[in-house]
C-alpha cells in the first residue's frame, strides 16, 4: 500500500492450493458447529 496515496500496488502472494485447502477446512468447521449448535438448541 502506497503512504500517501492509500492505493494498493502490486498483488499479493497467495498460493491457490493453499488459500482453498483452508478455506474447505474453515468452511467444514463452521458447518459442523452451525449444524452442532443448532441441533443441540432446536431438537
Amino acid at each position: 500500500m502506497n503512504g500517501q496515496t492509500g492505493k494498493f500496488v502490486g498483488n499479493l502472494p497467495c498460493d491457490p492450493k493453499a488459500f482453498w485447502r483452508t478455506f474447505w477446512i474453515t468452511s467444514i468447521i463452521a458447518a459442523i458447529a452451525i449444524f452442532g449448535v443448532g441441533y443441540l438448541f432446536f431438537r
